[in-house]
C-alpha cells in the first residue's frame, strides 16, 4: 500500500460555516489522499458530508472514478490491491458524538436522549419490555414526524425516572415508540420541568457513539416551543432541537425568503428521523446568518420538503452557545395558540414586550401591514374552534389535581386569541378608511379606483 504522502494533496477551498450550526473552517470537497476522502469535512465538529475514513470500498470506486484516463494516477493505483473490494452507495458517516442524560428507570441504567423538539417523553419498544411495561388501554396514538409522516405508538407507560446519582424520582408518562433506536427520548416539557437545558445542565453529558450513516433530526410531534430570531434579518420563530444533528428549514421557507436553494448531488443528503426511516433533503441553503439574542453565527441549513416548521436549530448550536439560559427571554412555550396567527403574518408582539423589549411596542402598529387577506378568515376561525375542543377532551383526561390550571391557562390562552382577533379586525379596519382609493389609468384614459383586498373577515 503506497502512503498517503505519496498522493499530492488537493487544493483546499476554506468555508466559515457547517451545517451543525458551528462557525467554523471547512475542508475541501474532494479527495485528499488515498486513505482520506473527506467531503464538506469539518475541523470543529468532523461532520462528515459523504464519506469517512477507512471506507474502503466506496473509496476505491471514487478513486477509480476521479484518476480517470490519468496515467499518473493510473500508476499508484495499480499498486493499491482494490480486488477484494465492493462498491456501495454514498455513505453519510457523522461526529460519533451525542448529548445525552444517564439516569435509572426501574432501577435498570438507562441512557436518555435530551430531545427539546420533542412535545412527550418516548420509550422504545425494547426497553419498554426490558421493564416488563405494558401500554395503557385507551392511550395509543399517532406521532408526526420532522418530514411530516405520522407513526403509530400503541399506546403511553409510565416510567419512574431518576438521573444517575440523584434520589428523587420523577414519574413520567413515556408513549412507546416502535423502532426507536434510543431507549427513552425525553421530551421538551419534561426537560424544562427538571430544568435539564438550564440549572441542571452538568446532567447532560457527551457521549461517544457508532458513527451513523445519516445526520438526524429526532423531531416528534408538533414542537410547542420557540425561539424567537432572525434569518438573513428576518424574523422567524425557529424550533430548538436537542434531538437534530444539523440546521435545517422547510422548502416553503426557503422560497418565501427567495433563498438560493443548492441543490447538486453533494447539497443533497440523508436525513434519519426517530422511527428509524430516512429521507433525502431538498438541497442546502448555504451562509446564510442566524441571529438570537445579541449573538449571530453564519451556518448551512439543509431543506426539507413537508417539514411544518420554518427553522429546526441544531444540537451543537444550541448546546454550545448554551441558548436555553442566555437566550431564555427569546423562548415561549405558547406556540400552540399563536401559531395560526403567525402563519397568518400576525406577531403577537404584545406578548414578548417583556422578553424582546420596548423596539416591538413600535413595531406592534405595523404588524397589520404584515396580514394577509385571509387573517382570522372563517378558514382560520373554524381551526380554532376545532383546536378548542381538542383542548377541552385533552383536560377532561387530566386528574382533578392538574384539570383546574388546565382550564385556567386555556381560558388565557382564549382570552388572548379573541383580543388579538379583535385588534386584527380593529386595525385593519382604520387601516382601509384612512387609506384612499388608489387610482389607475384605462386604456381609454378613464381614472378607475383600484379594487381592495377582501378582509375575509367571518
Amino acid at each position: 500500500m503506497v502512503s498517503s504522502e505519496t498522493m499530492p494533496a488537493a487544493r483546499s477551498k476554506p468555508k466559515t460555516t457547517c451545517i451543525g450550526g458551528q462557525p467554523t473552517r471547512l475542508r475541501s470537497e474532494t479527495m485528499c489522499s488515498v486513505r482520506t476522502f473527506l467531503i464538506g469535512g469539518c475541523d470543529t465538529c468532523r461532520h462528515r458530508r459523504l464519506i469517512s475514513r477507512s471506507e474502503d470500498s466506496y473509496e476505491a470506486h471514487l478513486i477509480r472514478r476521479a484518476i480517470g484516463d490519468n496515467l499518473f494516477y493510473k500508476f499508484f493505483l495499480s499498486l493499491i490491491d482494490v480486488s477484494n473490494l465492493t462498491h456501495r452507495p454514498p455513505q453519510l458517516p457523522i461526529q460519533a458524538n451525542e448529548w445525552m442524560i444517564d439516569g435509572k428507570a426501574m432501577g435498570k441504567p438507562i441512557t436518555a436522549l435530551p430531545d427539546s423538539g420533542a412535545d412527550a417523553c418516548f420509550i422504545s419498544l425494547e426497553t419498554a419490555m426490558l421493564l416488563g411495561l405494558n401500554p395503557k388501554p385507551g392511550t395509543d396514538r399517532t406521532v408526526k414526524l420532522a418530514n411530516g409522516t405520522k407513526v403509530a405508538s400503541p399506546g403511553a407507560v409510565d416510567v419512574p425516572w431518576n438521573f444517575l446519582n440523584e434520589e428523587e424520582t420523577h414519574n413520567t408518562a413515556c408513549w412507546i415508540l416502535p423502532r426507536s433506536p434510543h431507549q427513552i427520548i425525553l421530551g421538551s416539557k419534561f426537560l424544562e420541568e427538571t430544568k435539564c437545558l438550564t440549572t441542571h445542565r452538568h446532567r447532560i453529558k457527551v457521549k461517544d457513539v457508532p458513527a451513523s450513516e445519516s445526520f438526524h433530526v429526532r423531531r416528534l410531534g408538533e414542537g410547542k416551543q420557540r425561539l424567537w430570531g432572525y434569518i438573513g434579518g428576518k424574523p422567524v420563530a425557529a424550533l430548538p432541537d436537542t434531538g437534530s444533528d444539523v440546521m435545517i428549514m422547510s422548502r416553503d421557507y426557503a422560497q418565501r425568503l427567495g433563498l438560493k436553494i443548492e441543490r447538486d448531488e453533494k447539497d443533497m443528503v440523508e436525513l434519519g428521523f426517530a422511527d428509524g426511516t430516512t429521507a433525502l433533503t431538498d438541497g442546502t441553503v448555504r451562509d446564510i446568518t442566524w441571529a438570537c439574542g445579541g449573538h449571530s453565527i453564519r451556518c448551512d441549513f439543509l431543506v426539507l420538503d413537508n417539514l411544518n416548521v420554518d427553522v429546526i436549530l441544531a444540537k451543537d448550536y444550541l448546546f454550545k452557545m448554551d441558548v436555553f439560559s442566555t437566550c431564555e427571554a427569546y423562548l415561549t412555550n405558547d406556540y400552540d395558540g399563536i401559531y395560526d396567527l403567525g402563519v397568518c403574518g400576525i406577531r403577537l408582539v404584545r406578548m414578548f414586550r417583556k422578553a424582546l423589549g420596548a423596539a416591538l411596542e413600535r413595531l406592534e402598529d405595523d404588524s397589520i401591514e404584515d396580514a394577509p387577506q385571509d387573517a382570522f378568515s372563517q378558514t382560520m376561525v373554524n381551526r380554532e374552534w376545532a383546536r378548542r375542543d381538542r383542548i377541552r377532551d385533552e383536560i377532561e383526561l387530566l386528574d382533578e389535581g392538574r384539570r383546574a390550571d388546565a382550564e385556567a391557562a386555556e381560558a388565557r390562552r382564549q382570552e388572548q386569541w379573541e383580543a388579538a382577533r379583535a385588534d386584527h379586525r380593529g386595525r385593519r379596519a382604520r387601516a382601509q378608511a384612512s387609506s384612499p382609493p388608489l387610482a389607475s389609468t384605462t386604456g381609454g384614459g378613464r381614472q378607475v379606483a383600484a379594487p381592495r383586498k377582501s378582509s375575509g373577515y367571518p
